[in-house]
């Protein structure tokens, strides 16, 4: 998938500054005194996929953009990208890192360097200089572009990867211990190995019979680490202080008892306002242990308290 952005990104360089633009890259990109507008008019660009430490060995970069003017480099940019094992996201933001620290032993040369990472959820880097998006933000991106290989791409890895803004309608949980947190604070999280989908609507369900009483629209999705939990919140807070504050209340609340400590967590970020259900559909057979998926359709349809 790499060396494909890497054939777009190489035919339409105006593109790959709006990667910069229209993404926080645009931040790592102004702290290291790069001037986009310099960009814009650089005379060259190199795109390398696939490209090693030093010689053909050490560690792989996905992707590495070098804009130039009359040989000076003005900015490399590097690209890690995972298409769909969360488990590689628990160290691709170190990875990553790596490779941007100026002061590392690595063959670049460039003084100015940031670092995106493309994922399935939004990663939430601290890092000077990182910045993440996900694959669904990159189609947008190219998709809005003029580059007729840059919409035949993106359609590409929307196949391909069966990339939509949800994977599910609804997803639904056992939220007998935390429906507190959850109307407090309109969060909710989850361990990363539970494959918790990119969703529209989340609905816990109660203990016992596991009526579902509340729908709420999923508006953001965060995969984070509790090992560094405070400083990406404070990230968070820099986009949207009150999602900070939120988060920042919910894991006060649900550290104290039901989540493990140093696990890799997918957040859902939940509208404030949410649905009432009053006729509170239930599942056939409720199982505290496991999770369910609907459609909602089957959520709204008020002439059945029993889920398919």
């Amino acid at each position: 998938m790499t060396k494909g952005l890497a054939a777009v990104l190489a035919d339409s360089p105006s593109l790959a500054v709006d990667l910069i633009e229209k993404t926080p890259l645009k931040d790592g990109a102004l702290s290291v005194g790069v001037d986009l507008d310099e960009l814009r008019t650089s005379t060259d660009l190199t795109v390398d996929s696939e490209e090693r430490q030093v010689a053909g060995v050490g560690p792989r970069r996905d992707l590495v953009l070098r804009f130039l003017r009359d040989g000076a480099r003005l900015l490399t940019v590097i690209i890690e990208a995972k298409h769909t094992d969360l488990k590689a996201n628990d160290t691709v933001l170190d990875q990553l890192a790596g490779y941007v620290d100026v002061e590392g032993k690595l063959d670049m040369q460039d003084d100015r360097k940031v670092g995106l990472t493309l994922t399935k959820a939004q990663l939430v880097p601290v890092s000077a200089g990182i910045a993440s998006i996900t694959w669904t933000r990159l189609t947008e991106i190219l998709s809005a572009s003029k580059s007729t290989l840059a919409h035949q791409f993106a359609m590409h890895v929307r196949e391909s990867m069966s990339l939509k803004h949800f994977e599910v309608e609804v997803y639904s949980v056992p939220a007998a211990g935390t429906a507190t947190a959850i109307e407090e604070h309109f969060v909710h999280a989850f361990p990363q190995h539970y494959s918790a989908p990119i969703c529209l609507f989340l609905a816990p369900r109660q203990g016992g019979g596991g009526a579902i009483p509340k729908l709420y629209r999923v508006l953001k999705v965060y995969d984070v680490s509790d090992a560094q939990l405070k400083e990406q919140i404070a990230r968070i807070d820099e986009e949207d202080p009150a999602v900070g504050a939120r988060m920042r209340g919910y894991f006060a609340d649900r550290l104290n008892g039901t989540l493990v400590a140093d696990e890799q967590l997918r957040v859902f970020v939940l509208e404030p306002k949410p649905i009432v259900l009053e006729h509170k559909p239930r599942p056939k057979r409720n199982n505290p242990f496991k999770t369910s998926r609907w459609s909602l359709a089957d959520l709204l349809d008020s002439s059945s308290k029993i889920l398919p």
